[in-house]
C-alpha cells in the first residue's frame, strides 16, 4: 500500500480506497507553473501551490512506485538506491491530466543530478514543484525540454549555477513533488524515465505519460 500523500490547503488528494485527510494548512501562493516549450529551459523557483493554481486541485487516479539501484562501480558506498513515486491526477477543475514525480528513501554515496522523462511528445507542457504538498526537501531548479524532435523532458536538481544534487544518504534523502500539465485527456503507461546520479543512472520503464 502507498504511503498516503499529505494534503495541504484546499487541496483534497484520494487514492482509490484511501482518503486522504486535511493535516495542516501552509500560507504558501508560489507562482503559477511554467510554460516549457520544445526547445525551452525554464527556472522553477518559487513553485507553486493549489492556491496559486486552483486546477491543481485534484484526484489521484493512477499511481506506481519503481524501486531502484545505481551502483555504477559494484561499490557499496558508491550507489544510489530509492524509489520513484509516479502518479497521475485528475484536476477538479479541467478534468484533464497532470503527471507527478517524486524520488524517496534515498540511500548511498552519489547524489542525485537530473530525472529525465520521454513520451510527452511535442504538445504544449507546463512544469513546476509544489511547494505545497509534504514531506521533502528538494525541489528540482530547473526544467529543459529538448526539440520538437527529441522532446525528453528533464527535471534538474544541480546546474553549473544552481541548487545541488539531491543526495542518496542517512537519513533517507526525499525530493517535493514536481509535475507536467499536459491538457491531455488519457494516459498510459507508456513512458521511459530515467535517473542519473552523476557517475551512474538508472532506466524505468512504463512511467505514465499522455
Amino acid at each position: 500500500m502507498f504511503k498516503p500523500l499529505v494534503t495541504i490547503g484546499s487541496t483534497r488528494w484520494v487514492v482509490p480506497g484511501i482518503l486522504l485527510v486535511l493535516i495542516a494548512t501552509v500560507p504558501l501562493r508560489g507562482n503559477a507553473s511554467k510554460v516549457l516549450p520544445p526547445g525551452g529551459n525554464v527556472n522553477l523557483a518559487p513553485g507553486t501551490t493549489a492556491i496559486a493554481e486552483p486546477s491543481l486541485n485534484g484526484t489521484v487516479v493512477a499511481r506506481k512506485a519503481f524501486p531502484f539501484l545505481i551502483n555504477p562501480l559494484g561499490m557499496p558506498n558508491v550507489t544510489c538506491a530509492g524509489q520513484l513515486d509516479n502518479m497521475v491526477v485528475r484536476s477538479n477543475q479541467t478534468h484533464l491530466f497532470d503527471f507527478y514525480y517524486r524520488l524517496t528513501g534515498l540511500r548511498g554515496g552519489l547524489g542525485m543530478q537530473f530525472l529525465a522523462t520521454t513520451g510527452f511528445g511535442a504538445r504544449p507542457l507546463l512544469v513546476d514543484w509544489r511547494a505545497d504538498l509534504l514531506p521533502g526537501s528538494a525541489p528540482p531548479v530547473t526544467a529543459t525540454r529538448g526539440p520538437a524532435a527529441f522532446p525528453t523532458l528533464t527535471f534538474y536538481f544541480v546546474t553549473a549555477t544552481l541548487g545541488q544534487p539531491l543526495k542518496c544518504a542517512a537519513p533517507a534523502g526525499e525530493s517535493r513533488w514536481f509535475f507536467v500539465k499536459t491538457g491531455a485527456a488519457r494516459f498510459a503507461a507508456a513512458g521511459t524515465t530515467t535517473l542519473n546520479a552523476g557517475l551512474g543512472q538508472a532506466i524505468i520503464r512504463g512511467t505514465f505519460t499522455p
